[in-house]
């Protein structure tokens, strides 16, 4: 895999990822029996992934640091279990992975509430750096 992948959190002290059924999974909506850790090639994929951000609040941003050994379910394949991933372009890692965090982010604006047959989420979420983490 020659790009980045990256998976926001609330916790600003990581440095490894387990996979786990994410606490907002809905059943029916995505799969929630298959433990993974949620990451997208940008920030704001990720951001419209999670399903909901909170105004003004700091979210921090990590790498994941992919290996050889690193088990990575691209989009289409995500597709199979989450019916937004083709919109969000969510990818999922399956093993533990260490992670190293590049910065901090606030959200500015939540951003637009949109549906349609595939994704039902939120768009246009509006962010700025906090931090970045120059090491």
């Amino acid at each position: 895999m020659r790009y980045k992948l990256y998976h926001i959190s609330t916790n600003n002290n990581l440095f490894e990822l387990t996979p786990r059924i994410p606490e907002q999974a809905e059943l029916g909506f995505e799969d929630t029996t298959i433990p993974r850790i949620c990451c997208c090639s940008s920030i704001d994929k990720c951001l419209v992934a999670m399903c909901g951000v909170m105004y003004n609040y700091t979210y921090y941003v990590y790498e994941l640091l992919i290996n050889k050994n690193s088990v990575i379910y691209t989009p289409k394949k995500v597709a199979k279990y989450v019916e937004d991933a083709p919109y969000t372009k969510e990818h999922w890692c399956l093993n533990s992975i260490k992670v190293k965090r590049i910065g901090s982010i606030i959200i500015d604006y939540e951003g637009d509430n949109y549906y349609n047959d595939i994704f039902a989420g939120w768009i246009n979420i509006k962010w700025h750096w906090k931090d970045i983490v120059t090491k």
